[in-house]
């Protein structure tokens, strides 16, 4: 144990004097889009994030850093609602829930500072854009809607079944090609670290006509530097 402490004290002091780092991170995901018109019933849907970044010092504390991961994100939406026809006096209850799984392939494209207090604690923040592709997943809905007209009660089912999420003739309907800015902070001790983040989706993508979403993202993810 002490050979070990030794070696990861002395790696970190190496590392802290190096201009290129490399980290990798393997963290969770608490996803969800922001659809126009329709953000009610929302929650966050917890998915995995795993890969790495390399950051190169260009001046001082200041940096650059790109990176590969593999993301889970989506939705999740379970739908309760009620409503009344003023006209015809029908009640119409929905219970209904979404479920869209969106695996991507993200490469972030970060400006940074990292500043180390000691020569094995430091804190970073990094800031920029990344671009991501979509390249697996599953979609669903399921529920009932029951409608009510008098004495008369009628309760038809929901089940779209399993669909692909990235393909045009399913349910979701999602474009692979996906953009969008993010802000992380981290802090390192010796050779390992925590960092947590947001990201914000620019691009719409629904390929339905008419249809607006978003991706949005927090994450926490824990690492080591090497």
């Amino acid at each position: 144990m002490c050979i070990l402490f030794s070696y990861t004290s002395l790696n970190a002091q190496g590392i802290k004097t190096r201009k290129l780092r490399g980290d990798f991170r393997f963290g969770l995901n608490f996803a969800e889009m922001d659809i126009q018109g329709g953000n009610m019933y929302k929650q966050p849907k917890i998915g995995v994030q795993f890969g790495g970044t390399v950051s190169y010092k260009v001046l001082g504390d200041f940096q650059l850093q790109t990176g590969f991961f593999i993301t889970k994100k989506g939705l999740k939406q379970h739908e309760n609602s009620y409503s009344v026809d003023r006209n015809s006096g029908i009640t119409t209850l929905v219970d209904r829930r979404t479920w869209v799984d969106a695996n991507y392939v993200q490469v972030p494209f970060n400006v940074g500072l990292e500043h180390y207090f000691t020569n094995n604690f430091a804190l970073n923040i990094n800031g920029g854009i990344y671009v991501a592709y979509g390249f697996k997943g599953l979609s669903n809905v399921t529920g009932t809607i029951t409608t009510i007209a008098g004495t008369q009660t009628n309760v038809s089912d929901v089940n779209s079944g399993d669909q692909q999420t990235f393909h045009l003739t399913s349910l979701g309907q999602l474009k692979r090609f996906d953009y969008g800015a993010g802000l992380s902070v981290g802090a390192i001790y010796d050779i390992y670290g925590i960092t947590m983040g947001y990201e914000y989706g620019l691009h719409n993508i629904s390929a339905i006509a008419g249809d607006v979403r978003r991706n949005r993202n927090f994450y926490i993810g824990l690492g080591f530097r090497f």
